[in-house]
């Protein structure tokens, strides 16, 4: 079961006042909007999605709770995991997009609480059977029903190449870190070897995936940026798999836009980006105008 100081964390979504636990209905109350949000079996179920955020082709939630009956991921998965947990610091933890719980028990090891979520219940149904000392819950990673600066590490893996925003969604990741705090990601690589050749060849089928859901691509580059501009500076980045057996481990270190998938952890910080690019800019137009 929930403990009191972890439920307190709990913010309404949509109005981000805190919420109040009706311990006799079993539900998280907003005392301003009055919206309600359920706990079902342990779950607490705080999905709420953004309006202007929401896609008028495909009802994504709906999708991904059918493929969260079924769908598991592979021992292909493993060596990520494992440089994941190795990545994790301090004793408070959100995993966001936990599935089946693949990764969840690991965690459980590393901190002493643990808030695994998702945006499908089928899912979490399923993580929260297999690792019952964690706790469960619903959200949209746009939109993420907790306070201001109190986890401290996120753990996001294989799921910014799924969202309809990786700004908001890396935005709300960096509200709810506590100063200092540590995102530990990673992304699908779209730029390893083998995938440049399969842009040069238009084989659009080996570059996503049969079946996959990505909607959004990154390389290591690009990562790292959009990173920088929501306010994280990148403390490791590394990679899982290098396709190349004699110089992997070499690889991993210093090359890790080879690899399979890019997984880095950065810190919070202030988010100066535009800040500085703004200083820069007015300098290269001061130079020119001294020129003149």
């Amino acid at each position: 079961m929930w403990e009191e100081d972890l439920l307190n964390l709990f913010v309404c979504p949509l109005c981000k006042q805190k919420l109040v636990y009706e311990k006799k209905s079993s539900f998280l109350k907003c005392p301003q909007c009055s919206r309600k949000f359920p706990m079902t079996d342990g779950i607490v179920d705080a999905f709420v999605p953004i309006e202007g955020l929401k896609s008028s082709n495909i009802d994504l939630p709906k999708q991904y709770e059918r493929w969260g009956k079924f769908v598991t991921r592979g021992e292909s998965n493993k060596q990520r995991k494992d440089i994941t947990v190795a990545l994790v610091e301090g004793n408070l933890l959100l995993e966001i997009g936990c599935a089946e719980g693949y990764m969840t028990g690991e965690l459980t090891e590393k901190a002493s609480q643990v808030i695994a979520s998702d945006i499908a219940l089928s899912y979490l149904k399923r993580a929260k059977t297999k690792v019952p000392n964690a706790k469960f819950a619903r959200l949209d990673i746009h939109n993420i029903p907790f306070e201001d600066n109190v986890f401290d590490s996120v753990v996001c893996t294989e799921v910014l190449e799924h969202t309809l925003s990786p700004l908001k969604a890396l935005e709300e990741m960096h509200r709810v870190l506590r100063p200092g705090g540590y995102l530990i990601i990673s992304v699908p690589n779209g730029m390893t070897p083998s995938r440049v050749l399969a842009h040069v060849f238009r084989r659009r089928d080996f570059l996503i995936g049969v079946g996959s859901a990505h909607i959004n691509f990154y390389d290591t580059g690009s990562l790292l940026r959009i990173l920088e501009v929501t306010g994280f500076a990148a403390k490791v980045v590394t990679t899982d798999y290098v396709p190349l057996r004699l110089v992997g481990r070499f690889a991993r270190r210093y090359l890790p836009y080879l690899g399979a998938r890019t997984i880095v952890k950065a810190t919070k910080k202030k988010v100066d980006y535009w800040e500085k690019l703004d200083q820069r800019l007015y300098r290269r137009k001061d130079k020119r105008e001294a020129v003149t």
